[in-house]
């Protein structure tokens, strides 16, 4: 699930460069400013996706709390002792 995110926010990376040099290779100001506006919304997709990232690790920091905690609680068990038997005996005297 992370990996996935991760590789989006690096595809994501490679075409903010690639809008950026769009930009600046643009021949009018029509083409620059469309360029610019694409920057911007890319920017924005990328901040989104980065938060969706956070949000993800937060989610499985908990579920491995959660996790441990569980391992702790099944580790401390209580243990009582009862007496099955109760053996006797007497030795002789010679």
């Amino acid at each position: 699930m992370i990996d996935s995110i991760e590789n989006e926010i690096s595809t994501m990376r490679r075409a903010i460069q690639q809008a950026e040099r769009d930009a600046r290779n643009a021949q009018t100001m029509t083409e620059k400013l469309e360029m610019e506006r694409k920057t911007d919304e890319l920017k924005r997709k990328r901040r989104r996706l980065r938060n969706e990232l956070e949000d993800r690790e937060d989610e499985i920091g908990a579920q491995r709390k959660q996790m441990i905690e569980d391992l702790e609680r099944r580790l401390i068990q209580s243990s009582e002792s009862n007496n099955l038997f109760i053996i006797r005996f007497k030795t002789k005297e010679r």
